[in-house]
């Protein structure tokens, strides 16, 4: 039976426990937890967009459905423009990071050579900085790079939770197709 794919409510919901459970985990639980999370988003997104039907449900299993993986549904997600091209960069860029942490037989760090490169090619996206004008906006804007994305295990932590909170709310604003909405013309022979 196919894992059940949660509804972006509910991982809206999880954000703030995904993002404090990386924060008293270690660098290897931060890793695959944050992916994981991701990866539901993703599913979630996917199950909003795509008609209501035991396929899409099918497609979606993790257990051997082709948009089971991490992989298949960052990209489809990218082709059907769910998500934004510095996004998808940022998927793939976690999926490697994930990779790494997961296939290692040593308990690696986020500041091995090869992570730390992945973390500092993140793309953080575009946050909203208040301020009067242009000068305090830039200001609050290096104050939070300074106090935050000072690791590469927080510029991971942070650019993950952004991605995941973006793409929960794009699932949160999709309506799924219906099945009338499949039925094609077809032209008079």
């Amino acid at each position: 039976m196919p894992r059940r794919v949660l509804p972006p409510g509910v991982l809206s919901k999880d954000g703030r426990k995904a993002f404090e459970a990386t924060s008293q985990e270690s660098d290897l639980a931060c890793a695959l937890i944050l992916a994981s999370y991701i990866d539901q988003c993703l599913a979630s997104l996917l199950q909003a967009f795509l008609i209501e039907s035991s396929i899409t449900e099918k497609l979606l299993d993790p257990n051997g459905g082709l948009l089971g993986s991490f992989e298949a549904r960052a990209q489809l997600a990218y082709t059907l423009a769910l998500i934004s091209k510095p996004e998808y960069q940022n998927l793939n860029r976690i999926a490697q990071i994930r990779n790494l942490f997961a296939h290692s037989h040593f308990d690696i760090k986020f500041e091995e050579a090869a992570v730390e490169k992945l973390c500092n090619d993140l793309i953080l996206p575009p946050i909203q900085f208040h301020g009067t004008d242009t000068a305090q906006r830039a200001k609050a804007e290096e104050s939070f790079r300074s106090t935050w994305l000072t690791t590469p295990r927080m510029k991971y932590v942070f650019n993950s939770i952004l991605l995941a909170n973006s793409i929960v709310l794009t699932a949160m604003g999709t309506t799924r197709r219906s099945r009338s909405e499949q039925t094609r013309t077809r032209p008079a022979i």
